[in-house]
């Protein structure tokens, strides 16, 4: 791999030597985060950019994208990104997404990746808070998915509907949930028995950090 032998700096001098030495690095970058101007503006503009972009690094395999706090959701210009993700870059398989704090984003969210259902092989949310029930339906057309990890470090509550959810992904080899906030009480907790359908699980990773939080405010009293 002549990348790894070589600085940043080096790298960008090298791809203008030649086509073929273009070629080679670009076909060597296989994850990028896009920054939220490239999928977050309902503009050509945008499209041209992004377009640009994965013609050059067109073998792609993960792409990260994290929602800024505070910003709102463009359902429209998300819904583009992924279809152009599905058009350019069919060795698309992991997708990261960050930052969605709110019903409106996961509508939008959630929405948009069906188009990536085939190829999509591993999804991992970051910094969010868990679905609306009512939506969970969609994370169905997700049929390839084969690794799942989710982490909530919010006040959102991990319920029923949800472990259900994902207990009908049952293509699952992989899965880690992490969450603040759960559904019922230390006499009556919540079952995980749906995940008991995930047959196919080499992995599975379930942390609870309510109760550290608990202690850590006990000691500042």
């Amino acid at each position: 791999m002549l990348r790894q032998y070589m600085k940043p700096a080096d790298v960008a001098a090298a791809r203008l030597a030649c086509k073929e030495w273009r070629e080679l690095l670009s076909a060597q970058v296989q994850q990028v985060q896009l920054p939220p101007c490239l999928w977050q503006h309902s503009s050509p503009g945008q499209l041209v950019q992004l377009h640009r972009l994965l013609r050059v690094y067109k073998y792609l395999q993960e792409v990260r994208l994290a929602l800024p706090q505070g910003q709102q959701c463009d359902a429209c210009a998300l819904a583009q990104a992924m279809d152009t993700f599905r058009v350019h870059l069919p060795t698309l398989q992991r997708l990261e997404l960050a930052g969605i704090a709110k019903p409106a984003h996961w509508c939008a969210m959630l929405g948009s990746m069906q188009c990536l259902g085939p190829q999509l092989r591993c999804l991992q949310l970051t910094d969010i808070c868990w679905p609306p029930p009512s939506m969970l339906h969609m994370f169905g057309a997700l049929s390839s998915l084969q690794r799942l990890h989710i982490r909530s470090p919010h006040f959102s509550r991990l319920e029923a509907p949800h472990l259900a959810a994902i207990g009908g992904l049952t293509q699952l080899q992989e899965l880690s949930l992490c969450f603040r906030t759960v559904e019922g009480t230390a006499h009556a907790p919540l079952s995980l028995d749906p995940l008991g359908c995930l047959v196919r699980l080499t992995s599975l990773d379930v942390q609870y950090t309510g109760e550290l939080w608990l202690l850590a405010c006990a000691g500042q009293c």
